[in-house]
């Protein structure tokens, strides 16, 4: 009771938080300008209207399956998909350079692309390296891999692709071909899994310059946590599982909240759409279409082919932790990967601290290690 009582406390203080956030945010995103788009009429002005979305972020947290789901939009050829663009910031507290990070979404759904600055904090901040995601070199993140910005090399030609399937781009990038292509596509697409809270996008969701949508993807803790914590091979496993627990649950329950109380309950729900990772594992054409619907685009056949191929039972079950973070698995085996490895105490932990979350988002919980391991009759969602 104590616990639903303060639930109920955030709840009715989030429309000031927004207010408070979107005042703030506002400023830092208004010096974005409105894109000029190229048309064979003439160059118009690209502002926001209802019949038309420009743009689209797949809004979630790490091991979620955004990778799969990002999929959906990296296999066009009329999307420009970014994939990952936050990486700089990604083990940065989450306040920490928030207004680089909003800027960098903001330019890159309005096509533009002068980020090496906000990048450039963002790796001083966080100390990672920028071996892998080349955002520095190439001046957009995670241009190296086809599963990641297929665009570059497929559609575009600013990159090539090597012997070995990846992509090998100049250095630096060819930004002014970038932003026309980006201008040209029929949609802008990214995914952000480093940013924590729903509610810092409502300034983008509310411009008159961009007409942008928020695919925000959940999925159930348990599984998202036997992700992160599956390599620790350490015989106090439990700790690393209570550590992540703690992550990702309170910003799960805070986002959910978000949506419930202030996006789905004004102008902005029209823009907004959630799904769980286990719906589109079990039904990925249904879901895909789903999602087109929602942002104004027709499923094609090569689309359906990919899904059918990628999301199939003939896909290895026993994945290795690389191969299980990839773009093609068998999705029924992925959904209930963590009741066969999660010991029933670490469960129990889960549950203990997520308990919120997985109510809310309809996921069962269970009381006997008996329950968890029958995964034929005791299914875990509907």
């Amino acid at each position: 009771m104590h616990t639903n009582r303060k639930l109920a406390a955030f709840a009715m203080m989030l429309p000031t938080i927004t207010l408070v956030s979107f005042a703030y945010y506002h400023l830092v995103l208004s010096s974005s300008k409105p894109v000029k788009i190229e048309t064979k009429q003439g160059t118009v002005l690209n502002t926001k209207h209802r019949g038309r979305t420009d743009a689209v972020i797949l809004f979630t947290q790490k091991r979620s399956g955004s990778s799969v789901l990002g999929e959906i939009f990296n296999q066009r050829t009329d999307v420009t998909y970014f994939y990952e663009p936050l990486i700089p910031f990604s083990e940065t507290k989450c306040e920490e350079l928030l207004d680089d990070r909003l800027q960098v979404l903001s330019k890159i759904v309005h096509c533009q692309f002068d980020l090496e600055q906000h990048y450039a904090r963002g790796f001083n901040a966080s100390k990672c390296t920028d071996k892998y995601s080349q955002c520095m070199t190439t001046k957009i993140c995670s241009t190296k891999g086809t599963k990641n910005s297929r665009f570059l090399s497929r559609d575009a030609d600013l990159c090539k692709v090597d012997k070995y399937n990846m992509q090998q781009c100049s250095k630096p990038m060819d930004l002014d071909k970038l932003s026309k292509h980006c201008r040209n596509s029929l949609i802008r697409a990214m995914k952000v899994i480093y940013l924590c809270k729903l509610e810092w996008l409502v300034p983008l969701l509310s411009s008159h310059t961009v007409n942008l949508k928020i695919v925000h993807l959940v999925r159930d803790p348990r599984a998202t946590i036997n992700s992160r914590v599956r390599s620790n091979k350490s015989k106090n496993r439990i700790s690393a599982v209570r550590y992540v627990a703690n992550i990702i649950c309170p910003k799960m329950t805070e986002n959910i909240i978000f949506a419930e109380n202030v996006i789905n309950a004004g102008e902005l729900k029209e823009q907004y759409m959630r799904i769980r990772h286990e719906d589109f594992a079990m039904n990925p054409i249904e879901v895909t279409q789903a999602v087109y619907d929602f942002i104004g685009i027709n499923m094609n056949p090569s689309i359906r082919t990919w899904l059918k191929d990628a999301t199939s039972a003939k896909n290895d079950d026993n994945l290795s932790v690389k191969e299980s973070q990839g773009t093609k698995r068998n999705s029924a085996t992925v959904v209930s990967d963590w009741r066969k490895s999660l010991t029933y105490d670490e469960v129990q932990e889960i549950q203990k601290i997520c308990s919120e979350a997985l109510d809310m988002l309809g996921y069962r919980q269970f009381d006997s290690e008996e329950k968890i391991r029958d995964i034929e009759f005791n299914p875990h969602f509907s």
